[in-house]
């Protein structure tokens, strides 16, 4: 398997992980909005080799 895998697409392209949060946030809004129930979103870091890694991503 060659490319970007885990955490290293995130530390490669940064705005995707910025545009996947938004994403993730905004539904949430959205279902807080429809249904009056806040839901709490968990977002976990893919694969995370290194603790340079997760001290980007965070």
């Amino acid at each position: 398997m060659l490319g970007h895998r885990g955490c290293r697409l995130g530390v490669a392209y940064p705005e995707i992980y910025e545009m996947q949060v938004r994403a993730i946030l905004e539904a949430a809004l959205e279902v807080k909005k429809a249904s009056g129930v806040a839901p709490i979103p968990e977002i976990m870091h893919p694969l995370v080799a290194l603790g340079l890694e997760m001290k980007y991503l965070r």
